[in-house]
């Protein structure tokens, strides 16, 4: 009897061959497309919202992100009463998307973060880290226009962010991610 690990592996693997081995030309896009995104996103308990860009494909199907997003850091203020203090953080990655179906593309991506916090949370005032998520893309329209989606992401992020001017010294933008959004494609050659 093989081992459940052994299994839960070989699973994995029959899954990802099927879901890539859809027909990603069925979608009827343009390669050549630029897009620019909206987002309300969640790291850890800090709620923000943000702005993207993501380059056309290139190598099948990978593209660039680049995301600016201002989040609000919660914690307690000096006499005790709950505050949210804002801060940046710009990630910088690389995305391999596919089609489920006509009008639905799932993902992966990976890539670097950098915050940028505030001197009343922190004496370090930039940090880097990572992250990395799983998304689902709707678009509205299954026609080879495809202008606007709909996309939710999940993931994590992890760095060596502190709020140490804070009595308990808790991490900043680090844990379980959410984004929801939409998304406007240009394209940039008919």
């Amino acid at each position: 009897m093989k081992n459940p690990i052994y299994k839960a592996k070989t699973l994995a693997v029959i899954n990802f061959l099927i879901l890539t081995s859809f027909n990603s030309h069925a979608q009827e896009e343009n390669p050549n497309q630029f897009t620019i995104g909206l987002q309300i996103q969640q790291v850890q308990t800090d709620l923000g919202f943000g702005v993207h860009l993501l380059s056309p494909k290139f190598l099948g199907n990978f593209r660039v992100k680049s995301s600016y997003n201002m989040n609000f850091f919660t914690h307690l203020n000096t006499i005790g009463e709950s505050t949210w203090t804002p801060y940046s953080n710009i990630y910088f990655g690389t995305r391999y998307q596919f089609a489920i179906i006509k009008n639905i593309n799932t993902y992966v991506e990976a890539g670097s973060q950098m915050l940028i916090n505030p001197s009343s949370l922190t004496s370090e005032r930039i940090n880097a880290g990572g992250y990395g998520l799983v998304g689902v893309e709707y678009f509205i329209s299954e026609s080879a226009k495809r202008h606007i989606s709909f996309f939710m992401e999940l993931g994590g992020a992890v760095n060596n962010s502190k709020a140490d001017k804070i009595i308990t010294k808790p991490r900043i933008a680090n844990g379980f991610t959410l984004a929801v959004g939409f998304q406007f494609n240009i394209n940039l050659k008919k």
